[in-house]
């Protein structure tokens, strides 16, 4: 079934993105699944990933405004953006901590050289989505749509 969409049916549905939000617009339509199909471009757009992200984190309420990866990341995706090799042998590994509404957290842990992980956080960093490259939102968004939205 190939479904068409017009450009006023596509300005109908973005006035009830705008006037709803995405995530109630994304359960009207029956799902992320039946969204994505009727507007196969609509998540193309950086702004629109950032939006549903951030809605995600309001609308669970358990998380009280920060959701910790850890906690839904599991199965969906590694955590685990970046290594860095110190003089002393050891290796600093950089994870994707938590999301908060436009915010990204990294922790940074230290890794002993026969491969332990230190007790105690090396360092941590929050970084406005604003300067996050378009492929760590994309990480983020993957994460956050399979575990929330499907």
């Amino acid at each position: 079934m190939k479904i068409i969409i017009t450009e006023d049916k596509l300005d109908k549905l973005h006035k009830v993105i705008e006037d709803r939000g995405i995530l109630p617009t994304i359960k009207l339509f029956g799902g992320f699944n039946n969204f994505k199909k009727i507007t196969p471009d609509y998540f193309k757009s950086r702004e629109h990933k950032i939006d549903l992200i951030n809605e995600l984190v309001k609308s669970d309420t358990e998380a009280e405004g920060r959701i910790y990866m850890s906690d839904i990341a599991d199965r969906y995706g590694d955590l685990v953006i970046r290594y860095e090799n110190r003089n002393n042998g050891h290796t600093l590994q950089h994870e994707i901590d938590y999301v908060q509404e436009d915010i990204l957290g990294v922790t940074i842990w230290e890794i002993d050289k026969d491969g332990g992980l230190l007790d105690d956080p090396w360092d941590y960093f929050e970084y406005s989505f604003d300067v996050l490259k378009n492929s760590m939102i994309d990480t983020i968004f993957n994460i956050m749509v399979k575990y929330y939205l499907r």
